[in-house]
């Protein structure tokens, strides 16, 4: 099949790695291991600019990603916050668009960063890597939604 049809408006333009850290003191980790394992995902809304000539939009949106893995002598800690760059053209409106931001771009860097933490992990050990599992996206970032209401809905009361 043919996908030029189903392109979609809604880009990646690309990601840069705003930082990175590992720790680590496993010599080899592997699947059948018992591991105590937190994933923490979170991301940001960096900027949304809509261009004055042809009225398309473009995106910046950060990832954060912090893994932790340890057992009872060993512990791993990756540290990873990645920057996409999307962009769409006008007609998507700008809701669209920061919604998409939020849904799609955030599942685009969370796959850079499943293979980059992949990579960076069979490099850190003499045998194993640590694959991250797949994450429903669309609860993240209703979630995501949920607690910037309660921030907005605190910062009235409070004010």
């Amino acid at each position: 099949m043919k996908v030029n049809k189903f392109i979609s408006d809604f880009q990646f333009l690309g990601s840069s790695i705003r930082e990175i850290s590992l720790k680590n003191n496993f010599i080899a980790i592997d699947d059948r291991g018992q591991y105590k394992r937190s994933i923490d995902v979170d991301y940001d809304i960096d900027s949304i600019y809509q261009d004055e000539d042809d009225n398309s939009f473009t995106g910046l949106m950060t990832l954060h990603v912090k893994v932790k893995i340890s057992d009872a002598e060993n512990s791993l800690a990756i540290k990873m916050s990645i920057q996409g760059c999307f962009a769409a053209p006008e007609g998507i409106g700008a809701e669209t668009f920061q919604n998409m931001l939020s849904l799609n771009g955030c599942t685009t860097l969370f796959s850079v960063s499943r293979a980059t933490i992949m990579s960076l992990s069979s490099q850190s050990f003499a045998s194993g890597n640590v694959i991250l599992p797949m994450v429903n996206v669309f609860k993240l970032n209703e979630k995501k939604q949920k607690e910037v209401r309660k921030g907005e809905t605190d910062k009235v009361v409070k004010e």
